[in-house]
């Protein structure tokens, strides 16, 4: 009886660590932000499979768009060898873009502001320079936009080892 509460008691422990979990990293991704902080944000922010992820996904998405105006067409799909050439090619050339958009100077700058600039790029045929993008509704840490932690934390989601947090929690 008594190695059976002390088991309950341990799996309690367990689930509430698992719940509490996420809280504490976005509490310290928070701090970082807030105090402006590229070190802390670093550490707390896996930059290179950030960036390997969202490229991953920008080449996915670009070729499910080319995929749908090729049934558009009439054309036959890709073939598996065709996938990968595209995926080799795509991953080529979006990675460096996703190495400028994605650090700790733009990812501060895109969550405490909703802005970012993009360096040396010149606007259709305009004027180089830098180019600045405004995404404001997009800023999650900017001004009252996560007003509680209660707020936050019923914007979360766990799925086994990932868990998911909505920003700006409205987006949920």
């Amino acid at each position: 009886m008594r190695r059976t509460l002390w088991i309950a008691g341990i799996l309690c422990l367990l689930l509430v660590g698992y719940i509490l979990w996420p809280v504490l990293g976005l509490y310290q991704l928070t701090s970082a932000i807030e105090a402006k902080d590229s070190v802390a944000l670093a550490k707390v922010v896996d930059f290179p499979a950030l960036r390997k992820s969202l490229t991953k996904e920008l080449v996915h998405a670009y070729l499910d768009i080319t995929g749908r105006r090729r049934e558009k067409k009439k054309q036959p799909k890709l073939t598996l060898i065709e996938k990968t050439v595209a995926v080799g090619i795509g991953t080529s050339i979006a990675e460096p873009i996703v190495v400028q958009l994605v650090n700790e100077k733009t990812l501060l700058e895109l969550l405490t502001k909703g802005t970012f600039k993009l360096k040396g790029e010149g606007g259709g045929g305009g004027v180089g320079g830098d180019r600045v993008t405004e995404l404001t509704q997009l800023a999650p840490f900017g001004e009252g936009a996560a007003t509680s932690i209660w707020q936050i934390w019923t914007n979360t989601e766990y799925r086994g080892d990932d868990v998911y947090t909505y920003l700006p929690p409205q987006a949920a």
